[in-house]
């Protein structure tokens, strides 16, 4: 869930919070979900009915991955293992006015989780309605 404060005719500071999850491909009970809780800006390229944007956010994401448990000679394998991994995104979309306090928002953005040795990628595509408090 975006939110986005206007800081100048041009740019907002922008915070992230929500909820993922993938599986395996296969038929591997392996599961992962993350909530990312990020920070970041946004630049609009205009201020008329059509506004195109950047973006970028950077924060954390808590993390939990979780496999099946098995018991091999009363030792246990598997199960769930939590953590928190640094975590970025930058990409771009448009706003779209509908109303005086209401946008049309579409933004596709490229992100990436960070952990020792590893990292995850996937890209996101949000479309959705920005409501202005004012």
């Amino acid at each position: 869930m975006p939110f986005s404060f206007n800081t100048s005719p041009n740019s907002d500071v922008t915070v992230t919070v929500g909820y993922l999850t993938w599986s395996g491909k296969d038929s591997s009970d392996l599961t992962f979900s993350s909530i990312p809780v990020m920070v970041g800006g946004k630049y609009l390229f205009g201020k008329g009915k059509f506004n195109p944007y950047i973006n970028g956010e950077l924060g954390v994401h808590f993390a939990t991955a979780e496999t099946p448990e098995y018991v091999i000679l009363g030792q246990t394998y598997g199960g769930s293992v939590s953590d928190t991994y640094f975590g970025w995104g930058a990409g771009g979309g448009f706003l779209y006015k509908l109303g005086q306090n209401m946008d049309l928002d579409f933004n596709l953005r490229y992100n990436g989780i960070a952990s020792e040795g590893n990292s995850s990628n996937y890209v996101s595509i949000l479309v959705g309605l920005l409501f202005g408090l004012k």
